[in-house]
C-alpha cells in the first residue's frame, strides 16, 4: 500500500523525497524490511516486478528506458570520478551507453530501481567495481544530481621524502613531477563546511 500510494514520488520524486521513502520503509517491521531485502523473498521478487529494471535497461530508444535517458541527461563524463567517458550511442550496427548506478542499491531497494533521481549515469569502474552494493544516503553521501565538488575539494600534489637504509634523503628527479614512480604524491584536500567535507571525504573513499 505504501508503494502504491507513493509511486508517483517513488518514480519522479527528487533525492530529498526518494530518502524520505526509503525511512517510510525502514520504519516498517523487521521482518517485512528483511523480507524486502531477501532477493529470494516472495515479496522482494514481486516488487522487482512492478519496478522492473531488466525491462528498463532493455527498451531501445524509442521508448522510455535506460538508452532514451542517458540521451537526455547529455553527461558525457562519470560524475563520480571525472575522468572516463560515458558517452550514449545507439544503432543496429553497435550501441554503447553509461552504466547506470543506484544511489540506494537496488538490492536493499528494489522499490527504487528505476526511480529517474536514483539512476546516475557512470563508468563501469565507479559503478561496478567500486561503488557496487555500498549503502549511500543523502546525510553520508554527495549525491550527483545534487551538488558536485566545484572548488570544496582541490587536489595538492608533492613528493614523498624518502630516506634509503642510512637515512639520507633519496634524490628525486623530474620523472617524479610526472607520476613516473613512487616518490610522487597526490592527495584530495576538502576545504568545504564540515558537514560537506564529511560527506565529500566517503565519496573519496568510496571511489578510491
Amino acid at each position: 500500500k505504501i508503494l502504491y500510494d507513493e509511486r508517483e514520488t517513488i518514480l519522479k520524486g527528487e533525492p530529498d523525497l526518494l530518502e524520505a521513502v526509503v525511512k517510510r520503509i525502514e520504519s516498517l517491521p523487521a521482518s517485512v524490511v528483511q523480507d524486502l531485502k531477501n532477493s529470494k523473498h516472495l515479496l522482494h521478487k514481486l516488487v522487482n516486478k512492478i519496478f522492473n529494471y531488466d525491462s528498463f535497461i532493455g527498451r531501445s530508444p524509442n521508448g522510455w528506458g535506460a538508452y532514451t535517458l542517458t540521451q537526455e541527461l547529455k553527461v558525457d563524463v562519470c560524475p563520480y570520478c571525472n575522468r572516463q567517458f560515458i558517452s550514449t550511442y545507439y544503432s543496429k550496427g553497435g550501441k554503447t551507453r553509461a552504466a547506470l548506478d543506484h544511489f540506494w542499491d537496488k538490492t536493499t531497494h528494489p522499490y527504487l530501481a528505476i526511480s529517474f533521481y536514483n539512476l546516475i549515469p557512470s563508468c563501469t569502474v565507479c559503478n561496478s567495481s567500486f561503488k557496487g552494493k555500498k549503502p549511500f544516503s543523502l546525510s553520508d553521501n554527495i549525491h550527483p544530481y545534487l551538488e558536485g565538488f566545484g572548488q570544496d575539494v582541490k587536489f595538492k600534489t608533492g613528493l614523498k621524502l624518502n630516506k634509503d637504509k642510512s637515512g639520507k634523503l633519496i634524490v628525486t628527479d623530474a620523472r617524479t613531477l610526472m607520476g613516473k614512480n613512487k616518490h610522487f604524491k597526490i592527495e584530495l584536500v576538502t576545504c568545504g563546511t564540515p558537514d560537506f567535507n564529511r560527506r565529500a571525504k566517503a565519496n573519496i573513499k568510496a571511489f578510491k
